[in-house]
């Protein structure tokens, strides 16, 4: 995993989403949620849910999680085909 803290890496995830809602509204906003971090302060902001960031992840490498889960299926099929010989 990374070296950034999670809130930070929170606050940076929302300034860089794709659709314009579920950005920050105006620069002011995020910079107070930069200033309340740098105080040690809670930002608007948690840290990214465990499920969040799965979908995140999912969202971001999609075609790499389908090629994973066949490879999976594959072996498991095969696996399974060698135990009931």
């Amino acid at each position: 995993m990374s070296n950034v803290p999670a809130d930070l890496e929170a606050i940076t995830r929302k300034a860089l989403e794709k659709t314009p809602e579920q950005r920050y509204q105006t620069a002011q906003d995020f910079a107070e949620d930069l200033r309340r971090w740098l105080h040690g302060e809670p930002a608007s902001v948690g840290p990214m849910r465990r499920m969040r960031q799965v979908g995140w992840l999912v969202r971001q490498h999609s075609g790499l999680l389908a090629i994973i889960l066949a490879v999976v299926l594959a072996v498991s099929g095969l696996a399974m085909g060698w135990a009931i010989v």
